[in-house]
């Protein structure tokens, strides 16, 4: 592959030259190329399975495109030399982090605090808790919220916990393109 952005002879070529030279133009730049080769070997199953999220992926870009609001956000976030519809496809194949979770101001009574700190390369989108006991039986669930003065998510206790050591708090984090990422900590 060869780029070129100043050459009279390929600047804003694209096309096929003579079946054996593809061009094309990516941000300003001329890039020659081999043509692509056809081939007659069915796909596997992976390979079909890899063709089906890409094209989710591709479908969810283009959604993204189509709102205005999201692109700009979407945009905004970009690195130099990429689209909107670039990062978007990224974001789609990308699922959030659970980076820490900070148990030290849960008592296991009601009002006490565990605070997530989970990160994605667009945004996460949302942050669920769920309590269970030393068994795995649910003692109780629900929806963490942003903290303004800082980067963690907030979940307030709802219910009492008697056997705070041995239970265990499981944390969902989910994107705008839906990935999501589990997470089990033990108290």
């Amino acid at each position: 592959m060869s780029k070129g952005n100043d050459n009279v002879l390929t600047m804003r070529n694209t096309g096929t030259f003579g079946s054996q030279i593809v061009f094309r133009q990516r941000h300003g730049e001329t890039i020659m190329s081999k043509p692509p080769k056809p081939t007659n070997i069915p796909l596997t199953a992976d390979q079909i399975a890899v063709h089906q999220k890409f094209k989710a992926a591709t479908n969810y870009a283009k959604a993204v495109n189509a709102n205005e609001a999201l692109k700009a956000a979407y945009q905004a976030v970009s690195k130099p030399g990429r689209t909107a519809y670039n990062t978007a496809l990224a974001d789609f194949f990308k699922a959030p982090e659970i980076i820490e979770i900070d148990r030290s101001a849960y008592t296991g009574l009601p009002n006490s605090i565990i605070r997530i700190n989970a990160i994605d390369n667009f945004r996460v989108e949302s942050v669920s808790v769920i309590l269970l006991d030393q068994a795995g039986n649910p003692i109780e669930q629900g929806q963490a919220v942003t903290d303004p003065n800082s980067h963690y998510w907030i979940y307030t206790a709802i219910n009492a916990n008697q056997d705070v050591p041995g239970s265990t708090v499981r944390v969902q984090a989910a994107d705008l393109p839906g990935n999501v990422t589990v997470k089990d900590f033990l108290l």
